[in-house]
């Protein structure tokens, strides 16, 4: 890359990388033509990833989980969350389930919860 770099003769040449070690030894050898940013959309999401590990946030969000889980598994929690849903004249979004690999999926499933939470907690 360095060759490259210097045979086409460009002068500010940058990179936006994640935060793995491999990617911070690239840039590292680098160094010397190479302006290098972390990803920020990557920071902010490790970050998000440690606050969601503070104890009481975590609980909160295990059972968020096990309330959406619920909806999920019983057909007949579903068909009881959309009767509500009309009876309240709510919008009869499902209940969303986050998942690991899905950015922001926890923030979109507390706020879809949130969104149905009287539907949710009539449904009982």
């Amino acid at each position: 890359m360095n060759n490259i770099v210097q045979e086409w003769g460009i002068d500010v040449f940058s990179t936006v990388h994640d935060n793995a070690s491999n990617m911070n030894l690239a840039m590292e050898i680098c160094d010397q033509f190479l302006n290098d940013l972390g990803c920020s959309g990557h920071t902010l999401q490790l970050a998000i990833k440690t606050g969601l590990r503070l104890p009481d946030i975590s609980k909160a969000v295990v059972a968020a989980r096990q309330v959406v889980g619920h909806f999920c598994r019983s057909a007949l929690a579903t068909s009881e969350l959309k009767k509500q849903q009309v009876q309240l004249d709510y919008k009869q979004n499902k209940l969303l389930s986050d998942g690991t690999t899905r950015w922001n999926s926890t923030l979109f499933m507390l706020e879809r919860l949130f969104e149905q939470q009287l539907a949710v907690q009539t449904d009982r």
